[in-house]
């Protein structure tokens, strides 16, 4: 069991006993590993987000 593992199933364990019905989780678009190690621990995709920032000008 890698400590990845048991530091998830940790969280999921304290927020159900905090009342929790559901975790939340995110990551870089172009990260396929995270999103595959997402999948992999049951996690489902809801949505993706773009950022944007425009300096202005001093």
């Amino acid at each position: 069991m890698t400590s990845a593992w048991r530091l998830r199933r940790a969280a999921e364990q304290d927020a159900r006993a905090q009342g929790l019905s559901e975790l939340a989780s995110d990551t870089w678009l172009d990260s396929a590993d995270s999103r595959g190690a997402h999948l992999a621990c049951g996690f489902e995709e809801t949505g993706r987000v773009v950022h944007f920032r425009k300096p202005l000008p001093r």
